[in-house]
C-alpha cells in the first residue's frame, strides 16, 4: 500500500510506505542509531527482530551470484523441461534481477552499519497507522525516504517471523527506496522480473525462506515456461 500526502502549508509532496560482490559474512548484530517513543518491551521486540538481520543481509548477498544463468539452466531449466535460448529476453532480464538485487542488498548493508532509526507509535492515535491496518512505514519526500523506519503498535502483535519480514521489507524502502508493488509484476504475459528488485515485498521474501527457493517461487517459475508438450498422434 502506498499513499501520496501533500504537507499542507510545505508544498512538499510525501509519500507513506507501509508496510554480488565478495562479502565477508558477520553476524554482528544491526546497529540502531536511535529510537524513539518505544517502550522496553516494544523495544526488546524490536532488538530481537533486528538481531539475525545484518547477518540474513550479507547471507542472501553472497548466495545470489551461485544461482547464475548456468546454474538455473542445469538445476532447474533442464530437469523442470522449461523453454530456453541462450539470449532470451528471460535470460537478459534474470541478469539484471542479480545486478539489482545487488544493488539494493548493498545499500541495506551499509544503513545497518551505518545505524538505523526506529520510532514507535500508537495505531490508535497515528493516522499513518490507520488504525492498525499498518505495521510499519516509512515516509518518503520528494521520492527520498526520511532516515527513520516507523513501527506501529500492530507491529507488536505480529509473530516474530512477519517482524523480521517486516523489517526486511521496511529496511528496503528505507535504503533503497523500494515501492510497494505487491507482486503486480509477475504472472502471465506482462512478467517483467526487472520490476522485482523494486518491490518491497520481495524483498522481504528473502527473510525467512532460503535463497534458492525463495528465487525459484518468486523468480524462475514466472520468467521461464515450460516447453509446450508435444502434439499427440492419433
Amino acid at each position: 500500500m502506498k499513499t501520496r500526502l501533500l504537507l499542507s502549508g510545505l508544498g512538499l509532496l510525501a509519500t507513506l510506505s507501509s508496510s554480488f560482490s565478495n562479502v565477508a559474512l558477520a553476524l554482528e548484530p544491526l546497529s540502531i542509531r536511535s529510537m524513539r517513543g518505544c517502550s522496553g518491551t516494544q523495544e526488546h521486540v524490536l532488538r530481537n527482530a533486528e538481531a539475525d538481520l545484518l547477518g540474513r543481509i550479507q547471507t542472501v548477498r553472497s548466495e545470489l551470484p551461485q544461482f547464475d544463468l548456468r546454474y538455473v539452466y542445469e538445476n532447474f531449466i533442464v530437469p523442470g523441461e522449461r523453454e530456453w535460448s541462450e539470449n532470451s529476453l528471460a535470460n537478459q532480464r534474470y541478469s539484471r534481477y542479480l545486478f539489482d538485487m545487488n544493488r539494493v542488498f548493498t545499500l541495506m548493508e551499509n544503513d545497518t552499519r551505518s545505524g538505523l532509526n526506529f520510532e514507535c507509535k500508537d495505531s490508535m492515535r497515528e493516522r499513518h497507522c490507520r488504525n492498525g491496518e499498518v505495521y510499519a512505514y516509512v515516509l518518503f519526500l520528494f521520492g527520498s525516504p526520511r532516515k527513520t523506519i516507523y513501527f506501529c503498535s500492530a507491529f507488536f502483535r505480529m509473530s516474530p517471523d512477519q517482524q523480521k519480514e517486516t523489517l526486511l521489507h521496511e529496511l528496503s524502502h528505507y535504503s533503497a527506496a523500494t515501492e510497494d508493488l505487491v507482486g503486480n509484476w509477475s504472472g502471465g504475459k506482462q512478467t517483467d522480473i526487472t520490476q522485482a528488485p523494486k518491490d518491497a515485498y520481495h524483498i522481504g521474501y528473502f527473510m525467512n525462506g532460503t535463497t534458492e527457493l525463495t528465487l525459484k517461487r518468486q523468480i524462475w517459475l514466472w520468467n521461464w515456461k515450460r516447453k509446450p508438450f508435444p502434439p499427440t498422434q492419433d
